[in-house]
């Protein structure tokens, strides 16, 4: 494969796009492209259809541009085009993000964190998390379990972090006598807000990471809250609509 220059318009979406693209992912698409220009190629096949790239694609044309950069994929068949769309979109969700180095670049950096992507804070302060506890997530016990663990250290004058890798350990000092030493569970069951809220929320397992500068809920579960969402809506349609479906006028499909 060799990086070649194509015009914008004689290329073209597969017929099903596996990514669904945020208008804030194509924005964010968009302020990088701005900062550091195309890094990253659309990989394409000989007729001009994309097998990779498409939010890049849709950033680019809504960007004005005309051309781009491509790998051009020769001598696909059918089958191989679509396993490469399911693998570049699914093997990408099998890793997770080193929070941790994340943080050290964060300090690197020296404040300047506007990285098209990322928020400006990785780690929310202990009075932060306890407001986002209680607003972005739907209560459970592990919910409950978490905004105790962050009021018991916010309440702490003195706090001490002990971090193994396996488990994190907090000492905490209220006032001049009360001293209690918890060992943190690693990791809790929560259920951001993250779709329609006339369903469930999907739960998600989250890693549990502590410093001197607060508290971070790490998402560890691969991405299948999505896959649940999209499970939990279409019963929802299917129950709400049933009517409308029986008629043939509505087909509910993921």
């Amino acid at each position: 494969m060799i990086i070649t220059q194509k015009k914008l318009s004689d290329l073209h979406k597969p017929a099903h796009n596996i990514r669904r693209h945020s208008e804030k992912q194509l924005h964010e698409y968009a302020r990088s492209i701005e900062m550091f220009g195309q890094v990253k190629p659309l990989v394409v096949a000989e007729d001009g259809e994309i097998i990779a790239g498409n939010g890049l694609y849709e950033a680019l044309l809504r960007m004005g541009r005309e051309t781009c950069d491509c790998y051009v994929m020769v001598g696909l068949t059918d089958v191989q085009k679509k396993k490469l769309m399911m693998a570049d979109n699914k093997v990408y969700e099998l890793g997770f993000t080193d929070v941790d180095v994340i943080e050290e670049l964060v300090k690197e950096l020296d404040g300047d964190v506007d990285v098209p992507g990322w928020d400006a804070k990785v780690t929310l302060g202990f009075e932060e998390a306890q407001i986002a506890l209680r607003t972005r997530f739907q209560e459970t016990p592990d919910s409950l379990y978490a905004m105790k663990l962050v009021n018991d250290i916010s309440l702490g004058a003195k706090v001490i972090y002990n971090d193994n890798g396996v488990a994190t350990t907090v000492t905490t000092q209220k006032g001049v006598a009360l001293q209690t030493n918890e060992q943190i569970r690693p990791i809790v069951k929560l259920r951001p807000y993250r779709t329609f809220q006339e369903v469930e929320q999907p739960e998600s397992t989250f890693l549990i990471r502590i410093s001197d500068r607060g508290i971070s809920f790490i998402e560890a579960d691969g991405g299948m809250w999505r896959l649940t969402a999209r499970n939990t809506i279409k019963a929802f349609l299917e129950e709400n609509l049933a009517a409308e479906i029986e008629s043939g006028k509505l087909v509910v499909a993921l």
